[in-house]
């Protein structure tokens, strides 16, 4: 008799009820009959997807290997460690205990190396978005920058500053937004490349579009917002004569 998994039993039997029925593994010279059927259990690491499991009584386990032991406890697991050795040596004196974990840091061993590989990532997003961010602050100010004659023109020809100054954030941030459409576009569509190393997150997150998209539009917003007010505030004969 043993128990199958949810995948198992989906696998074997679709859409069929699995009690009952017989199931053999290896050369077939055992067979279990189904009793149950249990929920899926990441047995590995959090972000690899259960498999096919079965599970049998140890007298019938055609493959000997080591047991582990999982212990549900309310208070210090530490404390209760010295009554685990005991009760395991009252029942045979000669089966060692290799090792006891809490499962807290069953969990913190599976998903160190996945830990360590998101923190390099995390890394180079971050040098990546801070030289964005520079390179957009700075191409869109100088852009601005270099606008200063033509500013000078409308508002000797009657422009009001603020109308300028929108002027000016209008065509500045038009590359940019183009440029954010392209960018989360081409994301989205490489976004099953990261799919294997996230858990938990999709990759199509819409909160990190919205986050990293938004701070790159406020820092352009910044470095054309600034020359360009500074410049529709100057008198425009200054601004003539500078740029003469």
């Amino acid at each position: 008799m043993g128990l199958v998994n949810e995948t198992l039993a989906r696998d074997l039997w679709p859409g069929l009820d699995p009690i009952g029925r017989a199931v053999h593994f290896d050369d077939g010279s055992i067979w279990f009959t189904v009793v149950g059927v249990v929920g899926d259990v990441r047995q590995h690491r959090l972000d690899c997807a259960p498999g096919s499991e079965a599970y049998v009584v140890y007298a019938q386990d055609s493959w000997p290997s080591a047991m582990s032991i999982v212990v549900r406890t309310r208070g210090d697991s530490a404390a209760l460690v010295p009554s685990l050795r005991e009760a395991v040596s009252s029942v045979d004196g000669d089966v060692p205990i290799r090792e006891v974990r809490t499962m807290d840091d069953v969990v913190h061993r599976s998903m160190t190396e996945p830990r360590i590989r998101a923190l390099v990532f995390s890394g180079f997003a971050a040098a990546a978005f801070v030289l964005s961010a520079v390179g957009v602050y700075g191409v869109v100010a100088y852009t601005v920058s270099r606008s200063t004659r033509d500013i000078g023109i409308r508002i000797a020809l009657g422009a009001t500053g603020k109308r300028v100054a929108a002027q000016t954030l209008s065509r500045s941030l038009t590359p940019v937004g183009a440029g954010l459409i392209l960018g989360v576009a081409l994301s989205a569509a490489s976004a099953s490349l990261l799919s294997s190393f996230l858990f938990g997150v999709e990759a199509t997150d819409p909160s990190v579009y919205l986050t990293v998209g938004g701070a790159l539009l406020a820092v352009a917003l910044a470095a054309a917002y600034v020359p360009a007010r500074r410049a529709s505030r100057i008198d425009p004969i200054d601004c003539l004569r500078m740029e003469g």
